[in-house]
């Protein structure tokens, strides 16, 4: 700029795709046309622990679950790794905290007294960073220890559900998409990260249990499946029945700011946002979409936009029609979106570059063509685990733990090794897509970066503003003897790994086995959190030590 309830590098997107967007630019520029996107899916985060390489299709567990994983998928890959353990002592501790002191004895068989605030983590205290501040990394009563538990990016902008359900954005904030009452970017200067960032008011008792981001709005999913949306709104985007922007002014969010209404008795199971739309996964194992009508997205026959007129949101937005199925899991691309139905096999409509049909018509733009005329997507004998989403290709993660892309891949998007065009023809989909050749197993893909089994991430594709991450501008994927063990791993520091992904336009974003989060490629609007607007991994010794995680707290 991306679940297994499922955009960046095309860069592309994460089903855990990108397609042209109805919505105005608003400080985009012309890389928007070619690179990747923001990705949405049922798998949105990663798993505290690395699972077993899977042998068996994505799962269906609801994704409140914390502790799974995903790329914007079904599971919850919104892990808790990184929070401090608040059930007994112990020294490992959200980032920036202090390390436990041992000494509980006074000397006279009695327990010295825990002071919270004094820098020593004392017995019955989670953490003690020195001060009683409740807005950085340790609670005001040194009771929990928050840590960043999901990260989502969309194109220009990155926000991180922290422990508590508490929300922080930063980046580009032309329409409010931040959330902060205003449109000035955030984490373009300096001072203006860590404690000086606030926090998202969503309104009093609401928990958020996951993040969806569009192309220039934000979405937040609360304990009781209700949801919000705030940001850029020129097609209804927000479901609210109007144009009209949210976040970009005082007074607009917290308690001011509606609930979506997708409903009587509606409980949201997993949200998934990508450029112009929002999609929504019901307890009732079926979907709705409002937004942006392009390319049939919204799958509704038509591409009317849905949700910027009162009336046409609640339970007058309909279902959309996949035929006798319920859904499992849900992904969504700039492009259009996907469902894994319970039955078996994927559905997918809106643009070509996603659907993976065999042709380069759209689906869902005009009558007849949902329901049982939706072709399933034709993906051979091994089911897909998460999606990835480009604004002009698809990619997904197997059970073979292999990536396969489809679409436009004349810079190297579909990571074969050469320039190349998959899915517009019959006969090239299902067993004849080629495995992308990453030298290991792959657990989660966000367009043109996957994340391995050992924690290691390689990226491939367009290569402008440092997007791959390896110190170059050049393209990766489309020439002999760049992919396999060519492809060395981005350089994240000394010993760390990633334990989940999220891609931005023309870079991306790793939430580290530390608790930090690391970003690189463009940075003209502060995306990469650090201060500046230099671009990161686009010149050597700008990874690894040399790049600065973000400062959350």
């Amino acid at each position: 700029m991306s679940s297994l309830y499922a955009c960046s590098l095309g860069l592309g997107c994460t089903l855990v795709l990108l397609g042209c967007s109805a919505s105005p630019p608003g400080g985009a520029d012309g890389d928007s046309t070619a690179a990747g996107g923001s990705s949405s899916g049922t798998t949105t985060g990663a798993p505290t622990t690395e699972p077993e390489i899977p042998t068996t299709s994505a799962s269906t567990s609801d994704p409140d679950t914390t502790g799974t994983t995903g790329t914007t998928g079904t599971t919850d890959t919104t892990g808790s790794t990184g929070t401090a353990d608040t059930t007994s002592a112990s020294t490992t501790t959200a980032p920036g905290s202090t390390t436990l002191d041992d000494d509980t004895s006074s000397g006279t068989g009695t327990t010295a007294a825990a002071v919270c605030g004094d820098g020593v983590v004392d017995l019955g205290e989670a953490c003690d960073d020195g001060n009683l501040n409740d807005e950085d990394a340790c609670a005001s009563d040194c009771s929990q220890a928050f840590a960043v538990e999901e990260m989502v990016a969309g194109h220009f902008h990155v926000c991180v559900r922290i422990t508590g359900g508490r929300v922080k954005c930063w980046g580009d904030n032309p329409f409010g998409q931040l959330g902060l009452g205003d449109s000035e970017n955030r984490g373009d200067e300096p001072g203006e990260m860590g404690a000086a960032l606030p926090y998202v008011d969503l309104g009093a008792g609401n928990v958020v249990v996951q993040l969806s981001l569009g192309q220039y709005h934000s979405c937040a999913r609360f304990t009781d499946g209700r949801v919000k949306c705030w940001g850029e709104n020129y097609d209804g985007k927000l479901g609210l029945g109007d144009i009209e922007h949210r976040g970009d002014e005082p007074g607009e969010m917290g308690d001011a700011l509606p609930f979506v209404d997708l409903g009587a008795g509606a409980k949201v199971l997993h949200l998934a946002a990508s450029g112009p739309q929002t999609c929504a996964l019901l307890d009732v194992g079926r979907v709705k979409c409002w937004g942006s009508g392009i390319n049939g997205v919204l799958g509704n026959g038509n591409t009317l936009n849905v949700g910027d007129e009162p009336g046409e949101m609640g339970d007058a937005l309909p279902f959309i029609d996949l035929g006798p199925f319920e859904v499992s899991s849900l992904w969504k691309g700039d492009a259009g979106a996907c469902a894994a139905l319970t039955a078996g096999g994927v559905k997918c409509w809106g643009g070509w570059t996603l659907t993976g049909i065999g042709d380069t018509e759209a689906r869902g733009d005009e009558p007849g063509e949902m329901g049982v005329n939706l072709p399933k997507m034709q993906l051979g004998v091994v089911e897909p685990l998460s999606f990835g989403f480009g604004n002009i290709y698809s990619c997904a993660v197997f059970a073979d733990n292999n990536v396969r892309c489809w679409g436009f891949g004349n810079d190297g998007q579909l990571g074969l090794g050469k320039p190349a065009v998959f899915g517009d023809m019959p006969g090239e989909m299902g067993a004849n897509l080629i495995p992308v050749d990453l030298d290991g197993p792959a657990v989660e893909i966000a367009a043109g970066c996957a994340r391995l089994l050992d924690g290691s991430v390689k990226c491939w594709g367009i290569g402008a503003r440092g997007a791959l991450g390896n110190g170059s501008v050049g393209n990766i994927g489309n020439k002999p003897g760049q992919m396999g063990a060519d492809l060395p791993p981005i350089d994240l520091g000394p010993g760390r790994t990633a334990v989940q992904l999220a891609d931005r336009l023309l870079g991306a974003c790793a939430r580290l086995d530390d608790g930090n989060v690391k970003c690189w490629g463009t940075n003209e609007r502060g995306e990469l959190g650090i201060g500046d607007t230099e671009h990161r991994g686009d010149q050597p010794g700008e990874m690894g030590e040399n790049l600065p995680a973000v400062q959350i707290f």
